[in-house]
């Protein structure tokens, strides 16, 4: 009961001060796998965010994953929810007593599954092909950090150039689980596939292999 009483009046005090320093924000709420910061949004916020959980709003965010602190009434949003303004956020934890966890996006992306031929017989070429990936998620804002090493291309192909490796954060996707193989499509049509998926407390961590051939 105690944790109760402290959680709202801390909730009433952060309200309060992102109503003079924050900014109007759209709330979304994702039900599908399908663009989910298009249409009614759920509600409006007043926001703002700091990478220090002090609110001092003097640090300004890093290149990499740009994790934030929530200012704003941490009651109003949950764990996969999108906070759209200027930028867009996704909450990646939220917890009593303290300020909602927030990751900057930096990268609208799609996921996409093949099928390939398993059956015993004539089958056709039996790879991987654009005409049989199979879109499980589309239109997520991500956020997507190189890391410090790159390596052979996931095609391990002769011609392959050296490929980058990504560090990908993505919220909970109803109805979806991101596993070992699947591809990410960002808006220029660049692919990567898919070499590790973790499901945390903070949504989804992956890491992603540049396609260069």
């Amino acid at each position: 009961m105690l944790q109760s009483m402290i959680n709202a009046r801390i909730a009433l005090g952060l309200a309060r001060a992102a109503s003079i320093v924050g900014a109007s924000h759209l709330l979304y709420r994702p039900t599908s796998a399908t663009t989910p910061v298009a249409g009614t949004p759920l509600a409006t916020l007043f926001c703002a965010f700091d990478v220090r959980p002090d609110f001092r709003l003097i640090s300004t965010a890093q290149p990499g994953h740009s994790y934030a602190s929530l200012l704003a009434d941490p009651t109003m949003v949950q764990q996969g929810d999108y906070l759209v303004g200027d930028e867009i956020h996704f909450v990646a934890k939220v917890e009593p007593l303290r300020a909602a966890l927030c990751v900057l996006c930096d990268q609208t992306v799609d996921f996409l599954n093949t099928a390939v031929a398993t059956t015993a017989g004539s089958n056709g070429y039996g790879g991987r092909t654009s005409d049989t990936d199979l879109v499980v998620a589309q239109g997520w804002p991500v956020s997507m950090a190189a890391r410090n090493r790159a390596g052979q291309d996931i095609t391990k192909l002769p011609s392959d150039t050296k490929a980058a490796y990504y560090e990908v954060l993505v919220p909970p996707i109803p109805n979806v689980f991101l596993t070992f193989g699947m591809r990410l499509q960002d808006v220029n049509l660049q692919s990567y596939e898919i070499i590790s998926a973790e499901l945390s407390p903070f949504g989804w961590r992956l890491v992603a292999g540049l396609a260069t051939t």
